[in-house]
């Protein structure tokens, strides 16, 4: 339920991530930052790949097979439009108003996906829901119902309804950490729930000192063998953390899961054997092993149908940076 207190709490917090994001920014645009953030690799480590030795790489061979597109990145990315757009409080959905959820000593964040009522299933309770106007430097808050969502557990997800409003919204928790591979799985209910899509092998190198990005997307994987080879081993640890690094991706999977709201968001496999994703919104990372990823890549390239995409630079050599800068002040109002 709503209490001054509890608001005024809520209030610095939102506060303090509104001036963080409204700070000093800086946009750079280069071949390697923008298009391939996640394949860098230090150049000193990339110079010793050349030419040849890619030539002789038994991979690099049996992608060659598949037919070819040369893509320039100026037709894939504008850098104008990096620059978000606010839209006033009165043109965003509900959820969007009050986007996050009090519930459970976390932070739920809302989604425009409603629940079916085939779904729903027990009220769990009254909790508060706040919002904040971008705009107009606002906090509001909202009492709602909080229920349980079928086969979902509500560690992970909750169902919301607002005074007035015939249907019910997903709530997720992005700070939710499970212990294994199995425990994700379950408490999302990703068995019936997932859906993949396209598939890419990235074969990314620096080739004596210039970086080529390359990749090969399959179109026809079977879901099966992506359960089979990448998700049947449930005793795998969460081993992921912010801290650590880890090498450049070679797999891509896309993933959609309707119920939570996502679309084309991301499990991927890093050269070193480790899997990753940001279902939830945040990162969860578990070992599978070089030997798996090896054994995934030869499925993908022996069995299924792809098209090889080579990208290539800027026309103005890949450096260009933007920046601004904004002041804001505000003023509190509780509704």
């Amino acid at each position: 339920m709503f209490s001054m207190k509890n608001f005024e709490q809520r209030k610095a917090e939102i506060f303090k991530r509104s001036n963080e994001r409204i700070k000093r920014r800086r946009i750079k645009r280069s071949i390697v930052s923008v298009l391939c953030a996640s394949l860098i690799v230090p150049i000193g480590i990339g110079a010793q790949y050349t030419l040849e030795s890619r030539n002789t790489d038994p991979i690099y061979q049996k992608i060659l097979k598949f037919p070819t597109e040369y893509h320039s990145v100026e037709e894939i990315f504008d850098v104008e439009t990096d620059i978000a757009i606010i839209d006033p409080w009165d043109s965003l959905s509900i959820t969007e108003q009050y986007s996050e959820l009090d519930f459970n000593l976390n932070s739920y964040s809302g989604r425009k996906t409603k629940v079916p009522n085939d779904l729903l299933l027990d009220k769990i309770g009254e909790y508060t829901a706040y919002g904040f106007d971008e705009i107009e430097r606002k906090n509001y808050a909202k009492d709602v119902e909080v229920y349980s969502v079928k086969n979902i557990s509500s560690d992970c997800v909750v169902a919301v309804k607002f005074d007035g409003v015939e249907e019910y919204y997903i709530y997720v928790n992005s700070h939710y950490i499970p212990a294994t591979l199995g425990d994700f799985i379950n408490d999302v209910n990703l068995k019936e729930l997932i859906s993949f899509g396209n598939v890419s092998y990235e074969y990314g190198k620096f080739i004596d000192d210039t970086y080529i990005d390359e990749r090969v997307e399959f179109t026809n994987v079977s879901d099966k063998v992506i359960w089979q080879k990448l998700l049947s081993d449930t005793t795998l640890k969460n081993v992921h953390s912010d801290a650590t690094w880890y090498e450049k991706r070679v797999i891509s999977i896309s993933v959609d899961i309707e119920l939570l709201g996502y679309k084309n968001i991301s499990l991927w496999i890093t050269e070193d054997g480790y899997m990753h994703t940001n279902i939830l919104d945040t990162g969860k990372t578990f070992y599978i092993g070089k030997e798996k990823l090896d054994e995934f890549t030869n499925y993908l390239i022996d069995n299924c149908d792809g098209k090889r995409h080579i990208f290539t630079q800027y026309d103005d050599g890949g450096e260009t940076e933007y920046e601004f800068e904004e002041t804001v002040s505000f003023e509190v109002e509780t509704q």
